[in-house]
């Protein structure tokens, strides 16, 4: 079971916003990051509009650097709001 300090310590600051990245989301449900993508693909009527966000290439580039990400690049450029 996960327990609020393993979402908030996965919680970052991007464009002014709190976020969770979709490698984050992934690690909490225990699931691969490309399943959560597809959820994401296969239903968007079910997200909030402007609830999920893309990185752009600096964005990502920025994440990488800070170990926030890792992997492929593809799986990784979805993020989801926290707040």
């Amino acid at each position: 079971m996960t327990n609020i300090t393993e979402v908030e310590n996965r919680i970052i600051t991007l464009r002014g916003q709190q976020v969770i990245l979709a490698n984050h989301v992934a690690e909490l449900y225990g699931v691969e990051t490309r399943e959560v993508n597809q959820a994401i693909k296969n239903n968007p009527n079910k997200f909030p509009n402007g609830y999920i966000l893309e990185l752009d290439k600096k964005e990502k580039d920025e994440r990488v650097t800070k170990k926030q990400l890792y992997g492929h690049p593809l799986f990784h450029s979805k993020e989801f709001q926290a707040s």
